[in-house]
């Protein structure tokens, strides 16, 4: 799969606010409203969104740059998605 998708090896970018996501790769970029999100959960290791279409997304906490930034990220995902997001406490 990695082979085929270069927006895969290359990376991407992602942005969280109260409007929604904003995604940047080599391909483009994209925004996501909070409404388009039915689910999202939390473990000790990552982030795991659900979109409407079936599909979800992982976002490792590796990803980000300090345990403030996860903080902030959750913040984002409580106010936003309210019970239909699943957090560590």
């Amino acid at each position: 799969m990695l082979k085929k998708n270069t927006a895969m090896r290359e990376g991407s970018r992602y942005s969280f606010s109260e409007k929604g996501i904003d995604t940047e790769d080599s391909h483009g970029h994209g925004h996501l409203n909070w409404n388009a999100i039915p689910k999202a959960f939390e473990d000790k290791r990552m982030f795991l969104r659900y979109l409407q279409n079936g599909t979800s997304v992982l976002l490792p906490k590796s990803c980000f740059g300090s345990e403030i930034e996860i903080s902030e990220m959750k913040a984002i995902l409580r106010a936003s998605l309210q019970e239909r997001a699943r957090l560590l406490t």
